[in-house]
């Protein structure tokens, strides 16, 4: 049996630098500012994002990253030997890309391939990666990492904080709304 290849996506929130020293590969969603694409923290530092949406006419959109990505790197593992691959992905419950990632295993090879529903995002999903990234670290077998995994999921609690409403309304993430406690006249 080959080694354990450890995968996740930016949405994690990881520097580059901690996740290349934890050994995890990152897939990328990419995010679309004015018709220019960007992937985060590979060419988008997330200052520079922030500043860039700070303008009122700017809309970002994001895309799920599609099967065909995933289909293609599990494909060059799997036919590099006999490595197995635990793909962490970001919430199915915010994004594509979980079921994408199922897509493209069940295509490549589900025997040797996991992909395991965060369920989460940023920090809470880099957390799960961390915590993976050091068990397989410690020696621990597929099993053993994919136990650690979800049973940091299933500990895990978010809070999720806004800094304006503004922004959840330009991302069409909530409607215009009148004023809190003010009624809704039909």
């Amino acid at each position: 049996m080959g080694k354990i290849r450890l995968y996740a996506d930016n949405a994690c929130d990881l520097d580059r630098e901690l996740v290349e020293g934890l050994g995890v590969k990152l897939f990328y969603i990419s995010t679309t500012i004015k018709d220019q694409v960007y992937y985060d923290r590979l060419d988008l530092e997330p200052p520079d994002f922030y500043q860039m949406i700070a303008q009122p006419d700017i809309i970002p959109t994001t895309a799920q990253i599609p099967p065909a990505i995933y289909q293609e790197e599990f494909e060059k593992v799997m036919s590099d030997g006999d490595d197995e691959i635990i793909y962490i992905a970001f919430s199915s419950g915010l994004s594509g890309t979980y079921q994408s990632a199922c897509l493209a295993r069940d295509m490549v090879n589900p025997e040797r391939i996991t992909v395991i529903d965060s369920l989460s995002a940023s920090v809470g999903y880099g957390l799960t990666v961390v915590r993976a990234a050091r068990a397989l670290a410690a020696g621990r077998n597929k099993d053993e990492i994919i136990n650690e995994i979800q049973d940091n999921i299933s500990h895990m609690q978010h809070i999720f904080i806004v800094g304006n409403f503004e922004m959840l309304k330009r991302g069409g993430r909530i409607s215009c709304c009148r004023g809190i406690g003010q009624p809704v006249k039909h």
